[in-house]
């Protein structure tokens, strides 16, 4: 598999292909911002939306009831790709797919593109699904997977003559604005709670005097941090508000979900968005961090301060929450690298280095392009 880039990559024009229409959570609200980020960098593209219409044309056609014969399951295909291509809709230039699970490849083929990739993007490739990712690379041009795990598991899931279409392209965020010292703020987790952390620091903030943040939910089912003003937009704090009271902060408590669900991810250890997302904002990342090569070939060991007791972790955050000096040091730096290997503009110089390398790659017959 590629990583290894070209310079002076291509310029082609890009059409990205969003779910925001029909996908509604958290996680996809960050993957929206993503997709307006790399818009933004690009310059030379656009954002189109799936449809409502194509989106429940997916999920009816595609539910397991539908597979339980196979008689069934083929008329359900037939029908589904039949109805598919008349809904699709033709674009001139490359096709990238914003993909946050599996379950939304059922809609990948929406958009053709003459002359063009066709090119998905998934993200939450678990090692579970990874069967299901591998089955749609003979249709696809390029395949980009951010979890080094998932790249290793679909090295082995796939044909050999395939690698060439994968690539690594890690989680990444929009250009930030540089975070000021002031912090109102101690501890803040969001998103995932993990239970080690989650406990240490109600026991640290309550002996320490400290403030901890985290999220709770009301009886309407809205998330919000408690004593702070909280937003209804899609019954979650906006990402937007997320950032600003990260941005308030000195310390975000952060782990990879395979240590929250590992049923879920498998072997998948994944850096997340909120490693970065801390970065950016000047909150120092305190917790535990992936094994994914993502993480651990590419970020300062010093990135995230890991405790391996409760004593660690208080000395952490007295140390961190004392001593402005250390704290501003860490966090200087730590945006500093984000900014440099994180970013939309790098993802953006690496997709259209991906881009050419398609580009050139000799055609096997009877592969999509």
């Amino acid at each position: 598999m590629t990583e290894k880039l070209q310079t002076a990559p291509s310029s082609r024009a890009l059409t990205i292909v969003s779910f925001r229409e029909v996908a509604s959570s958290p996680s996809h609200s960050v993957i929206e911002q993503c997709e307006d980020a790399l818009n933004s960098a690009a310059g030379n593209s656009r954002i189109v939306t799936i449809r409502k219409v194509e989106s429940l044309l997916a999920r009816v056609l595609r539910h397991p009831r539908l597979k339980k014969t196979v008689i069934a399951g083929r008329v359900a295909d037939t029908v589904y790709r039949t109805l598919q291509s008349l809904l699709s809709r033709s674009t001139e230039s490359d096709v990238l797919y914003f993909c946050l699970n599996t379950s939304d490849l059922d809609l990948v083929g929406s958009h053709r593109s003459h002359g063009g990739l066709i090119m998905v993007y998934v993200i939450d490739a678990w090692e579970s699904r990874i069967d299901r990712v591998a089955q749609m690379i003979p249709s696809i041009d390029v395949l980009l997977v951010a979890f080094g795990h998932s790249l290793y598991h679909l090295e082995r899931a796939v044909p050999r003559s395939s690698l060439a279409k994968i690539y690594l392209f890690p989680v990444f965020i929009s250009d930030p604005i540089r975070p000021t010292p002031e912090r109102q703020y101690d501890i803040i987790q969001v998103g995932r709670r993990d239970a080690t952390l989650h406990t240490w620091c109600l026991k640290y903030a309550k002996d320490s005097l400290r403030s901890y943040l985290y999220e709770r939910r009301n009886h309407q089912g809205i998330y919000y941090f408690d004593r702070l003003p909280w937003e209804s937009k899609r019954w979650q704090l906006s990402y937007d508000t997320l950032l600003a009271v990260l941005r308030q902060t000195r310390i975000a408590l952060v782990s990879p979900p395979d240590r929250t669900n590992p049923l879920r991810t498998g072997s998948v250890s994944p850096l997340t968005h909120r490693y970065l997302e801390a970065a950016s904002c000047g909150a120092v990342p305190v917790g535990f961090t992936p094994t994914g090569p993502e993480y651990s070939d590419r970020f300062p060991d010093d990135f995230t301060l890991v405790p391996r007791t409760y004593e660690e972790f208080a000395g952490i955050c007295d140390k961190l929450i004392l001593d402005r000096e250390y704290r501003n040091g860490i966090a200087a730096r730590n945006y500093e690298y984000v900014t440099r290997e994180h970013t939309a503009q790098q993802r953006l110089q690496q997709l259209r280095s991906i881009v050419d390398a398609a580009t050139a790659r000799p055609q096997v017959p009877g592969e999509c392009h």
